[in-house]
């Protein structure tokens, strides 16, 4: 109803022109011909036909209207396409600009250290820990370009938790070292349904966090088994309570980025980002000047 109504509204100048032929064919009928049944005859002939036309009409309309609504939409869509590619684009660019400078400092340091004609006991592992740095941020540039892509399937398997977290714990043993950094770690003999690979990266994101942010200081790593929760926690920094709801964003650096400028923004984005691929539930806790704690939450259906 509404659509015909419109239809009838857009006919205003159709009606204008059938209203004044008529008019001035009723004065022509009067005043030469003094014929009115001529008028009422031709009138009501011509009010069919217009009857008829409007009929044939109103589809060829509702087909147009239907077009321009396509066109409309198809449009909109695509500045909304526009946007997103911008953002992206721009998102891109920031992200790499940061990494650029974060992953300039480790090699500047190895190609100094390897300048040393007999390098000392000392010297090599100097060279093996910014090694494992430029590694560290390789791996996490390759991590934020893997996320971008959401058609990833995703490989589910038993995944032998403790197995995975040796992993990633031998291979930040030198950091943690240079950090002088005690780790508790409590085995817990736990198996769990989920994509290894995606979630060896979020648990190496928020190891590396805590190592970041918790310098000779300590980690602990253990599991909740009633809660089928799995726990990293540090006495670190902290994260300040206006950052906390914002830590998950992306290029959100907070006060903690801010202290170190070379901070990405990204390590906890990644690790939502999965956490939610994998149907995990993350928490935090922190206090200022205490430490933070993550809980990992697993689906009770994912634990084997």
């Amino acid at each position: 109803m509404a659509n015909w109504q419109k239809f009838l509204k857009s006919k205003r100048q159709w009606w204008g022109s059938f209203a004044l032929f008529h008019l001035t064919f009723l004065l022509v009928s009067l005043l030469l011909y003094q014929n009115l049944l001529l008028f009422i005859y031709v009138l009501v002939l011509n009010s069919f036909l217009s009857l008829v036309y409007l009929v044939l009409a109103y589809p060829y309309y509702q087909e147009q209207l239907s077009t321009q609504k396509q066109m409309h939409q198809l449009k909109k869509e695509h500045r909304n396409l526009q946007d997103q590619w911008y953002q992206f684009k721009s998102d891109l660019s920031s992200y790499f600009l940061i990494w650029i400078h974060q992953i300039k400092t480790p090699i500047t340091a190895v190609m100094l250290l390897a300048a040393e004609e007999e390098p000392s006991r000392q010297t090599l592992n100097d060279i093996r820990i910014q090694t494992l740095r430029i590694d560290n941020y390789t791996q996490t540039a390759l991590n934020y370009l893997k996320l971008l892509d959401e058609e990833v399937a995703l490989d589910l398997t038993d995944i032998d938790l403790d197995q995975v977290l040796r992993k990633i714990i031998k291979y930040y043993a030198p950091l943690f070292i240079e950090a002088q950094i005690h780790l508790n770690f409590s085995p817990s003999q736990a198996i769990v349904v989920t994509d290894g690979q995606w979630l060896t990266i979020l648990l190496e994101q928020l190891i590396d966090n805590a190592v970041k942010y918790s310098p000779q200081g300590q980690i602990d790593i253990y599991y909740q088994t009633e809660e089928r929760a799995l726990v990293i926690q540090d006495s670190g920094r902290g994260i300040h309570p206006h950052d906390l709801p914002l830590i998950f964003s992306k290029g959100y650096a907070g006060m903690n980025g801010r202290l170190n400028k070379k901070s990405t923004g990204v390590g906890l984005y990644i690790v939502q980002v999965i956490a939610q691929r994998l149907q995990l539930e993350i928490k935090v806790e922190s206090k200022l000047k205490q430490g933070s704690k993550f809980l990992i939450y697993f689906p009770k259906n994912s634990i084997g």
